[in-house]
């Protein structure tokens, strides 16, 4: 980690003498004992290196999961600092992208690692059947060179493509499904479909456009979910917002009654949206008094008024076993 060097000479410029004028007392003090100045230095490399460490996302127990971080290699996504290699059979790190509006080449040098890749809808800007053709071979791209498993939905920029009658008409069902071939079946284009992934078992339920749009979820599962996948937000009672909250953020979490509905119901740990750009976030909601269900906006646009303005990947550390959340970059609002 860099630090500042400690100069070892007995021979003091002028300037640097004069320049103790304007340091607090407690600065002018250190700087004039060398002695103080060695011990101090470890205490500065301490405090830097708390700004790195990673939280539980659950504050509950987390030995199991400290006890491998020393061996795992630094993650450069804020918040989350373990890579992938070292993790059991029951961790899964999910990365996941939202509402690129065709902007997804911004995001190519900035994909950390992971097993899963989700895409939530919206990699389209307005129905754009170029931004279509283009996300499907840069998302391929991505299957082949650095996830085990690929899932997209569709949002509402990218509904108009199967509807067009003129030429930017799209099936975009016929497209993935070119995409899923070229991946050995890794890329999976999602229409209100229930899979489990082949390499960790996670179970996802991917909702189609169409379904958001009307409503229509699931009531009910044969089988526990892990992760429900909509581009549309939730509608989430104020009950589960904290008191302090600002109303206009909650404003972002004004969407499908059904869908907080269909999670709550069926106790999904999970659940991944976009839409909202301006709400995103994280938001738990208990569903017995002990066990939440987690509500994450993972909208990738910023803003894009001034220049494109993109946020980072969501990251998701989950548990299969215990089918909850480790950790994840996306804060609690």
């Amino acid at each position: 980690m860099p630090g500042s060097q400690v100069s070892s000479s007995d021979n003091r410029d002028s300037s640097a003498a004069n320049a103790d004028d304007s340091y607090p007392l407690i600065f002018m003090r250190l700087k004039r004992s060398r002695v103080r100045k060695i011990l101090f230095l470890p205490l500065i490399m301490v405090a830097a290196a708390s700004f790195h460490c990673p939280q539980d996302y659950n504050n509950t127990d987390n030995t199991d999961n400290n006890k491998s971080n020393n061996n795992r290699k630094h993650h450069q996504t804020s918040g989350i600092m373990e890579s992938v290699e070292d993790f059991t059979v029951d961790l899964v790190r999910m990365v996941v992208l939202s509402d690129t509006h065709g902007h997804h080449h911004h995001m190519t040098s900035r994909m950390p690692d992971g097993n899963i890749l989700i895409h939530l809808g919206d990699f389209c800007n307005k129905g754009s059947k170029d931004d279509a053709l283009d996300f499907a071979e840069w998302i391929t791209n991505q299957a082949n060179d650095n996830y085990a498993e690929v899932f997209v939905i569709d949002g509402n920029h990218d509904r108009t493509l199967n509807s067009s009658e003129d030429d930017t008409a799209l099936n975009l069902s016929d497209l993935f499904s070119k995409a899923t071939a070229a991946t050995n079946g890794r890329l999976q284009f999602l229409q209100d479909e229930l899979v489990t992934t082949k390499y960790h078992g996670l179970k996802l339920f991917g909702a189609s456009w169409a379904s958001c749009e009307e409503g229509k979820f699931p009531q009910q599962f044969q089988e526990p979910l892990d992760v429900m996948l909509a581009h549309v937000n939730p509608r989430i009672p104020n009950e589960h917002f904290p008191t302090t909250m600002d109303p206009k953020s909650k404003g972002g979490w004004r969407g499908k009654r059904e869908l907080f509905q269909t999670v709550q119901d069926n106790r999904i740990p999970l659940c991944l949206t976009g839409h909202v750009h301006w709400s995103r976030g994280a938001v738990q909601c208990s569903h017995d008094g002990t066990n939440n269900s987690t509500f994450i906006n993972a909208a990738t646009m910023k803003s894009q008024r001034k220049g494109v303005v993109m946020n980072e990947p969501v990251v998701i550390d989950y548990d299969l076993k215990k089918r909850r959340i480790i950790q994840t970059n996306c804060p609690l609002l």
